[in-house]
């Protein structure tokens, strides 16, 4: 294990001492714990992670289920101490690794940690036979693989000089590797993974936008004022509200900021709409759900689970993957929903009868040259 408490102090020169390597060797350390913490004054929890990567940099095996094979592509990454690590190409380059696959008796989630000591050298590079004595003529911090359970994920056992890379399972004695995992990166255009979500998230949100715009154009086009209609008019109106402020910096500039932005939209939105369905307590938000449940295709109770499970989320970096699932889930059921409702003639209609009110009220009119005021009465036809 990387001891990191340890303090490496600039070496004290003196005219005449006698001089070797190692005294060298500590100077430099001395530099690279004083460059580390200067870089981890600017990494956060939230930021650490892939700076630059290609779709595929990482491939994974079981081999027979006992040893995990893994091969890396070119990749940069910033560990949470703040330390850049870089995985180059080139024959003399470490990038195929094997580790053995834990002795468990039952099932379990499993974590890959990518461990890199900056101050244990490996020798790198390609010998100059002109040279004598022969050596490689640089050296790489040593990196390594390892597995760790799920309850061990985190930086007090792991220490910062690690990148969670993978999740492997054990279930039913079968070892599996989690395709879905997203490694955790410094920015979300760094990951190509994470930019297709991006770009999935961005159709999501343009969608609901033109769906609650058409909505509540509908609703006072046709002067609907039912519970349902005012209900579902007013989280359409917020939902406006909150596109008109983020849509833009979100196709602008979220692609350049850490992955925690992209949930964190989300996640408002996620409050602003449960909050107002919490506002119609008691006075029209059990029928709201009941009516979107029959028109909507959804399950009752699954909308205000996943506005739920989006709003009390813990945003984990080592488990981005799990944010990704529950915001694309909720935006998922919001705009199938309000496509549906976009595309009904009247809110508030009874998925099973082909009768509806309709109330309207005719405003003043000028009836033989007096102004009276006439209110129509209710009601009812079926459909053509």
């Amino acid at each position: 294990m990387i001891n990191e408490k340890e303090m490496h102090l600039p070496v004290n020169w003196v005219d005449g001492m006698n001089i070797n390597k190692k005294h060298f060797i500590a100077q430099e350390n001395s530099f690279i714990q004083n460059s580390m913490g200067l870089a981890n004054l600017s990494v956060s929890p939230l930021s650490f992670g892939l700076v630059k990567s290609e779709r595929d940099f990482l491939w994974m095996d079981i081999d027979n289920d006992i040893q995990l094979l893994v091969n890396f592509k070119p990749v940069d990454i910033i560990l949470p101490s703040g330390f850049q690590y870089k995985i180059t190409e080139g024959k003399d380059s470490k990038r195929e690794f094997k580790c053995d696959l834990p002795k468990a008796e039952s099932d379990a989630v499993y974590y890959v940690v990518l461990s890199v000591d900056p101050f244990s050298r490996q020798p790198f590079g390609l010998a100059d036979a002109a040279e004598s004595p022969i050596r490689k003529p640089f050296v790489t911090p040593e990196i390594k693989i390892s597995i760790t359970e799920e309850d061990e994920l985190s930086e007090i056992l792991l220490g910062l000089n690690h990148l969670v890379i993978g999740r492997i399972t054990r279930e039913d004695t079968v070892w599996n590797i989690d395709s879905e995992y997203i490694v955790a990166s410094t920015l979300i255009s760094s990951n190509p993974v994470l930019f297709d979500v991006y770009k999935q998230v961005e159709i999501y949100l343009s969608s609901i936008e033109k769906y609650s715009g058409l909505i509540v154009n509908k609703i006072r086009l046709k002067k609907q004022d039912n519970p349902l209609a005012k209900a579902l008019n007013e989280i359409c109106c917020k939902l406006l509200d909150l596109m008109s402020v983020s849509l833009s910096k979100y196709r602008i500039s979220t692609p350049y900021s850490i992955p925690v932005e992209m949930v964190i939209l989300v996640m408002d939105l996620a409050r602003i709409v449960k909050n107002t369905l919490d506002g119609w307590q008691g006075c029209g938000k059990d029928e709201f759900l009941t009516y979107i449940s029959d028109w909507c295709n959804v399950n009752e109770g699954e909308f205000e689970d996943a506005l739920s499970q989006v709003v009390k989320h813990r945003y984990d970096h080592n488990k981005i993957d799990l944010s990704v699932d529950r915001i694309v889930k909720l935006l998922s059921l919001l705009k199938q929903m309000l496509h549906i409702l976009s595309g009904l003639d009247y809110i508030g209609k009874k998925i099973d009868t082909d009768l509806f009110v309709k109330e309207e009220t005719l405003m003043e009119e000028e009836i033989e040259g007096s102004t009276t005021a006439k209110k129509k009465r209710p009601f009812f036809f079926g459909r053509e």
